[in-house]
């Protein structure tokens, strides 16, 4: 659940969208980076907050080109690899699936201010392979296929 948008904001409010007890070693700035929309310094508890949520992203496989998120350069290429990767890692969505689709956004860590890079990856799901597109420098996910 968001924090309010509009009025005041507590310490117990903040904890609690953080699943966090208040006590003397709550750490505003590590909350505050945790955010929906990460904020890294000047945090101000009201202005900081406001409308702000915790992001917990949702885990999955990702097949990449190499370590450090290297991407494929195209669909095929990354199908291709899908069935027995070299190289996979652990990657964060945004999306309410156990696998991103069109429109999620893919992070490398479970933070939204670390996005994978642009280019093609793949992933199973159940007994099937898909590959997806990602553009924008954002990390959104496009063109997300089966590999046949």
């Amino acid at each position: 659940m968001a924090l309010p948008a509009s009025g005041p904001i507590s310490m117990s409010q903040v904890a609690a969208e953080f699943d966090s007890e208040v006590g003397t070693n709550f750490s505003l700035s590590a909350s505050a980076a945790n955010l929906s929309t990460p904020v890294a310094s000047n945090i101000f508890l009201a202005a900081s907050f406001y409308g702000q949520s915790a992001f917990s992203g949702t885990s999955f496989t990702n097949v990449e080109n190499g370590s450090n998120a290297a991407s494929f350069e195209d669909a095929e290429s990354a199908c291709s690899a899908a069935p027995e990767p070299q190289y996979t890692a652990t990657r964060y969505h945004d999306g309410t699936g156990t696998t991103p689709v069109n429109g999620d956004k893919v992070y490398k860590t479970n933070s939204t201010s670390d996005p994978i890079g642009n280019g093609y990856f793949a992933f199973n799901a159940g007994r099937s392979n898909f590959s997806y597109e990602v553009t924008g420098g954002t990390g959104t996910v496009s063109n997300r296929t089966v590999c046949e």
